[in-house]
Protein backbone atom coordinates (compact mmCIF):
# COMPACT_ATOMS: atom_id res chain seq x y z
CA UNK A 1 0.00 0.00 0.00
CA UNK A 2 1.71 3.10 -1.06
CA UNK A 3 0.96 6.46 1.30
CA UNK A 4 1.99 9.82 1.01
CA UNK A 5 2.08 13.18 3.19
CA UNK A 6 1.94 16.71 1.74
CA UNK A 7 2.74 19.99 3.51
CA UNK A 8 1.45 23.01 1.41
CA UNK A 9 2.98 26.06 2.68
CA UNK A 10 0.85 29.23 1.40
CA UNK A 11 1.03 32.70 1.94
CA UNK A 12 -1.85 32.33 4.79
CA UNK A 13 -1.90 28.57 5.65
CA UNK A 14 -0.26 25.08 6.17
CA UNK A 15 -2.20 22.24 4.62
CA UNK A 16 -1.23 18.80 5.38
CA UNK A 17 -2.93 15.99 3.50
CA UNK A 18 -2.63 11.81 4.63
CA UNK A 19 -3.70 10.03 1.40
CA UNK A 20 -2.92 6.43 0.18
CA UNK A 21 -3.01 4.94 -2.94
CA UNK A 22 -5.84 2.47 -3.75
CA UNK A 23 -7.75 0.75 -6.38
CA UNK A 24 -6.37 3.55 -8.36
CA UNK A 25 -7.43 6.36 -6.79
CA UNK A 26 -6.19 8.53 -3.94
CA UNK A 27 -7.89 8.22 -0.67
CA UNK A 28 -7.57 10.65 1.90
CA UNK A 29 -7.15 9.31 5.59
CA UNK A 30 -6.59 12.47 7.55
CA UNK A 31 -6.13 16.57 6.62
CA UNK A 32 -5.13 19.31 8.60
CA UNK A 33 -5.25 23.02 8.12
CA UNK A 34 -3.30 25.69 10.42
CA UNK A 35 -2.97 29.75 9.69
CA UNK A 36 0.43 30.73 9.22
CA UNK A 37 0.14 33.68 8.44
CA UNK A 38 3.10 33.46 6.55
CA UNK A 39 3.15 36.80 4.50
CA UNK A 40 1.52 38.83 6.98
CA UNK A 41 3.59 42.02 7.61
CA UNK A 42 5.95 41.23 4.81
CA UNK A 43 7.83 43.73 3.44
CA UNK A 44 11.19 44.12 1.34
CA UNK A 45 10.19 40.50 0.33
CA UNK A 46 11.50 39.83 3.87
CA UNK A 47 9.43 36.81 5.97
CA UNK A 48 8.77 38.32 9.32
CA UNK A 49 10.14 36.44 12.78
CA UNK A 50 6.67 35.96 14.15
CA UNK A 51 5.66 34.47 10.57
CA UNK A 52 8.59 32.16 10.91
CA UNK A 53 8.16 31.38 14.95
CA UNK A 54 4.40 30.16 13.39
CA UNK A 55 5.73 28.41 10.30
CA UNK A 56 8.01 26.33 13.01
CA UNK A 57 5.12 25.70 15.56
CA UNK A 58 3.18 24.12 12.83
CA UNK A 59 5.61 22.16 11.05
CA UNK A 60 6.89 21.00 14.27
CA UNK A 61 2.94 19.91 15.02
CA UNK A 62 2.19 17.38 12.58
CA UNK A 63 5.57 16.16 11.40
CA UNK A 64 5.38 13.23 13.82
CA UNK A 65 1.71 12.89 12.86
CA UNK A 66 3.18 12.51 9.14
CA UNK A 67 6.27 9.94 10.22
CA UNK A 68 3.87 7.64 12.11
CA UNK A 69 1.70 7.51 8.94
CA UNK A 70 4.42 7.20 6.09
CA UNK A 71 8.26 8.08 5.92
CA UNK A 72 7.00 9.45 2.14
CA UNK A 73 6.74 13.44 3.11
CA UNK A 74 6.74 16.51 0.71
CA UNK A 75 6.70 19.99 1.66
CA UNK A 76 5.95 22.41 -0.71
CA UNK A 77 5.78 25.92 -0.56
CA UNK A 78 3.87 28.71 -3.44
CA UNK A 79 3.86 32.20 -3.88
CA UNK A 80 5.13 33.74 -0.26
CA UNK A 81 7.80 31.06 -0.75
CA UNK A 82 8.79 32.08 -4.02
CA UNK A 83 8.74 35.58 -3.39
CA UNK A 84 10.69 36.05 0.28
CA UNK A 85 14.75 36.79 -0.23
CA UNK A 86 14.94 35.12 3.01
CA UNK A 87 13.42 32.06 2.58
CA UNK A 88 16.82 29.88 3.09
CA UNK A 89 15.60 30.33 6.66
CA UNK A 90 12.76 27.73 5.88
CA UNK A 91 15.21 25.85 3.72
CA UNK A 92 17.49 25.01 6.61
CA UNK A 93 14.89 24.37 8.95
CA UNK A 94 13.76 21.42 7.26
CA UNK A 95 17.02 19.66 6.30
CA UNK A 96 19.12 20.41 9.20
CA UNK A 97 16.04 19.28 11.90
CA UNK A 98 13.70 16.34 9.69
CA UNK A 99 16.20 15.74 6.80
CA UNK A 100 13.57 17.06 4.02
CA UNK A 101 14.08 19.12 1.07
CA UNK A 102 11.68 22.46 0.55
CA UNK A 103 10.00 21.71 -2.66
CA UNK A 104 9.26 25.71 -3.72
CA UNK A 105 6.83 24.99 -6.93
CA UNK A 106 7.54 27.25 -9.70
CA UNK A 107 3.57 29.17 -10.98
CA UNK A 108 3.75 26.39 -13.58
CA UNK A 109 3.74 23.43 -10.97
CA UNK A 110 0.88 24.95 -8.44
CA UNK A 111 -1.08 25.03 -11.35
CA UNK A 112 -0.53 22.20 -13.16
CA UNK A 113 -1.43 20.58 -9.35
CA UNK A 114 -4.29 22.07 -9.41
CA UNK A 115 -5.38 20.84 -12.86
CA UNK A 116 -4.21 16.79 -11.97
CA UNK A 117 -6.38 17.23 -8.30
CA UNK A 118 -9.81 18.56 -10.07
CA UNK A 119 -9.22 17.33 -14.15
CA UNK A 120 -11.41 14.15 -13.27
CA UNK A 121 -13.43 15.34 -10.04
CA UNK A 122 -15.94 17.31 -12.44
CA UNK A 123 -17.73 16.41 -15.45
CA UNK A 124 -17.36 19.63 -17.81
CA UNK A 125 -15.25 18.93 -21.00
CA UNK A 126 -14.20 22.77 -20.44
CA UNK A 127 -13.71 24.31 -17.55
CA UNK A 128 -11.24 27.27 -15.54
CA UNK A 129 -10.10 26.30 -11.73
CA UNK A 130 -9.00 29.36 -10.02
CA UNK A 131 -7.20 29.18 -6.57
CA UNK A 132 -7.05 32.00 -4.51
CA UNK A 133 -4.24 32.14 -2.14
CA UNK A 134 -2.51 34.59 0.03
CA UNK A 135 0.14 35.81 -2.59
CA UNK A 136 -1.32 34.62 -5.92
CA UNK A 137 -4.34 33.63 -8.03
CA UNK A 138 -3.44 30.72 -10.40
CA UNK A 139 -6.10 29.99 -13.06
CA UNK A 140 -5.93 26.81 -14.64
CA UNK A 141 -7.94 26.39 -18.10
CA UNK A 142 -8.89 22.02 -18.17
CA UNK A 143 -9.90 20.67 -21.67
CA UNK A 144 -10.71 16.63 -22.27
CA UNK A 145 -9.30 16.50 -18.48
CA UNK A 146 -6.39 17.71 -19.06
CA UNK A 147 -4.43 21.09 -18.91
CA UNK A 148 -4.69 23.13 -21.84
CA UNK A 149 -3.72 26.43 -20.72
CA UNK A 150 -2.72 28.22 -17.22
CA UNK A 151 -1.52 31.93 -15.89
CA UNK A 152 -0.25 32.80 -12.58
CA UNK A 153 -0.87 36.39 -11.13
CA UNK A 154 -0.59 38.41 -8.54
CA UNK A 155 -3.73 38.25 -6.72
CA UNK A 156 -3.50 37.41 -3.39
CA UNK A 157 -5.12 38.07 -0.21
CA UNK A 158 -2.60 38.89 2.16
CA UNK A 159 -0.23 40.69 -0.76
CA UNK A 160 -3.15 43.31 -1.03
CA UNK A 161 -4.28 43.11 2.18
CA UNK A 162 -0.39 44.17 3.38
CA UNK A 163 -0.50 46.67 0.55
CA UNK A 164 -3.77 48.00 1.05
CA UNK A 165 -4.81 47.99 4.26
CA UNK A 166 -8.76 48.11 4.33
CA UNK A 167 -8.82 50.48 1.52
CA UNK A 168 -11.43 48.20 -0.46
CA UNK A 169 -12.07 50.98 -3.17
CA UNK A 170 -7.95 50.31 -3.98
CA UNK A 171 -8.22 46.72 -3.65
CA UNK A 172 -11.01 46.17 -6.24
CA UNK A 173 -9.34 48.93 -8.53
CA UNK A 174 -6.35 46.12 -8.29
CA UNK A 175 -8.22 43.11 -8.60
CA UNK A 176 -9.46 44.81 -11.60
CA UNK A 177 -5.83 45.52 -12.92
CA UNK A 178 -4.71 42.22 -12.37
CA UNK A 179 -7.63 40.08 -13.69
CA UNK A 180 -7.27 42.16 -17.12
CA UNK A 181 -3.83 40.02 -17.26
CA UNK A 182 -5.45 37.02 -18.13
CA UNK A 183 -5.64 36.19 -21.54
CA UNK A 184 -8.75 36.25 -23.66
CA UNK A 185 -8.89 32.45 -24.17
CA UNK A 186 -9.50 31.85 -20.67
CA UNK A 187 -12.81 33.50 -21.50
CA UNK A 188 -13.54 30.04 -23.64
CA UNK A 189 -14.67 28.15 -20.11
CA UNK A 190 -18.29 28.51 -19.05
CA UNK A 191 -17.66 26.70 -16.18
CA UNK A 192 -15.72 28.06 -13.04
CA UNK A 193 -14.56 25.70 -10.02
CA UNK A 194 -12.89 27.94 -7.12
CA UNK A 195 -10.48 26.11 -4.89
CA UNK A 196 -8.83 27.96 -1.72
CA UNK A 197 -9.88 28.76 2.03
CA UNK A 198 -12.17 32.02 0.51
CA UNK A 199 -14.35 29.42 -1.07
CA UNK A 200 -14.68 26.80 0.83
CA UNK A 201 -15.20 28.68 4.00
CA UNK A 202 -18.08 30.95 2.48
CA UNK A 203 -19.43 27.05 1.26
CA UNK A 204 -19.16 25.74 4.79
CA UNK A 205 -21.19 29.02 5.82
CA UNK A 206 -23.56 28.91 3.36
CA UNK A 207 -24.42 25.08 4.71
CA UNK A 208 -24.14 26.33 8.05
CA UNK A 209 -21.28 23.94 9.06
CA UNK A 210 -19.90 24.19 12.11
CA UNK A 211 -17.47 21.47 12.22
CA UNK A 212 -15.49 21.69 8.68
CA UNK A 213 -16.53 18.55 6.11
CA UNK A 214 -14.76 18.42 3.27
CA UNK A 215 -17.42 15.84 1.67
CA UNK A 216 -19.90 18.53 1.66
CA UNK A 217 -17.83 21.26 0.29
CA UNK A 218 -16.54 19.57 -2.84
CA UNK A 219 -18.61 20.46 -5.52
CA UNK A 220 -20.93 22.65 -3.41
CA UNK A 221 -22.00 25.63 -5.51
CA UNK A 222 -22.43 29.16 -5.15
CA UNK A 223 -23.79 31.47 -6.41
CA UNK A 224 -22.92 35.12 -7.47
CA UNK A 225 -26.02 36.66 -5.06
CA UNK A 226 -24.25 34.51 -2.23
CA UNK A 227 -21.07 35.99 -2.72
CA UNK A 228 -22.64 39.67 -2.63
CA UNK A 229 -24.50 38.44 -0.13
CA UNK A 230 -21.90 37.73 2.44
CA UNK A 231 -19.83 40.92 1.33
CA UNK A 232 -22.49 43.13 2.38
CA UNK A 233 -23.02 40.86 5.53
CA UNK A 234 -19.26 40.96 6.47
CA UNK A 235 -19.45 44.69 5.81
CA UNK A 236 -21.92 45.42 9.24
CA UNK A 237 -19.64 42.69 11.21
CA UNK A 238 -16.85 42.35 13.29
CA UNK A 239 -14.06 40.19 13.05
CA UNK A 240 -15.76 38.07 16.36
CA UNK A 241 -19.04 38.03 14.50
CA UNK A 242 -17.49 36.52 11.54
CA UNK A 243 -15.42 34.07 12.98
CA UNK A 244 -18.45 32.74 14.73
CA UNK A 245 -19.52 31.82 11.57
CA UNK A 246 -16.69 29.96 10.95
CA UNK A 247 -14.96 28.22 14.38
CA UNK A 248 -13.52 25.62 11.52
CA UNK A 249 -11.19 28.21 10.97
CA UNK A 250 -11.99 31.84 13.04
CA UNK A 251 -8.76 33.21 12.40
CA UNK A 252 -9.24 33.79 7.97
CA UNK A 253 -12.50 35.97 9.95
CA UNK A 254 -9.73 39.38 9.26
CA UNK A 255 -8.91 38.43 5.48
CA UNK A 256 -12.01 36.74 3.71
CA UNK A 257 -13.60 40.00 2.62
CA UNK A 258 -10.65 40.66 0.49
CA UNK A 259 -11.16 36.85 -0.78
CA UNK A 260 -14.92 37.49 -1.55
CA UNK A 261 -14.02 40.74 -3.71
CA UNK A 262 -11.59 38.33 -5.83
CA UNK A 263 -14.13 36.00 -6.21
CA UNK A 264 -16.93 38.29 -7.08
CA UNK A 265 -14.59 40.36 -9.39
CA UNK A 266 -13.58 36.90 -11.17
CA UNK A 267 -17.40 35.72 -11.61
CA UNK A 268 -17.83 39.49 -12.82
CA UNK A 269 -15.30 39.11 -15.66
CA UNK A 270 -15.97 35.85 -16.79
CA UNK A 271 -19.83 36.81 -16.78
CA UNK A 272 -20.50 33.59 -14.35
CA UNK A 273 -23.51 33.10 -12.01
CA UNK A 274 -22.19 30.42 -10.10
CA UNK A 275 -19.22 28.20 -9.20
CA UNK A 276 -18.50 25.05 -7.94
CA UNK A 277 -16.76 24.96 -4.70
CA UNK A 278 -13.49 22.34 -5.04
CA UNK A 279 -11.81 20.73 -1.31
CA UNK A 280 -8.92 19.09 -4.18
CA UNK A 281 -6.42 21.70 -3.60
CA UNK A 282 -2.78 21.29 -5.29
CA UNK A 283 -2.14 18.73 -2.62
CA UNK A 284 -4.01 16.02 -3.76
CA UNK A 285 -2.10 17.37 -7.18
CA UNK A 286 0.86 16.54 -5.38
CA UNK A 287 0.04 13.24 -4.11
CA UNK A 288 -1.14 11.83 -7.37
CA UNK A 289 1.90 13.02 -9.17
CA UNK A 290 3.78 11.13 -6.37
CA UNK A 291 1.67 7.99 -6.63
CA UNK A 292 2.05 8.43 -10.47
CA UNK A 293 5.87 8.24 -10.30
CA UNK A 294 5.75 5.15 -8.00
CA UNK A 295 3.69 3.49 -10.38
CA UNK A 296 6.16 3.94 -13.45
CA UNK A 297 9.01 2.06 -10.75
Amino acid sequence: MQRVAVFDVGTNNIQVLLAEYLDGGVITRSRYSEVSALGKDMHNRMIADEAFERFVYIIDKYIGVCRAFTNNIIIAGTSCSRDALNVGRIVDYLKVKYQIDYKILSPAQEATYNGLANAYEFDYDKFLIFDIGGGSTEFTLIKDKKVEQFISIDLGIRRLNNKFGDDIQAIKKEIQRLLGLIPNEFSQAKKLVGVGGTVTSISAVKQGIREYSSEKVHKSELKKSDISHYIDAFKKMSFAEISELMPFEPQRAEIIGIGLQIISQIMMKFSAQEINASDHNLMYGVAIDFFNAKDKI
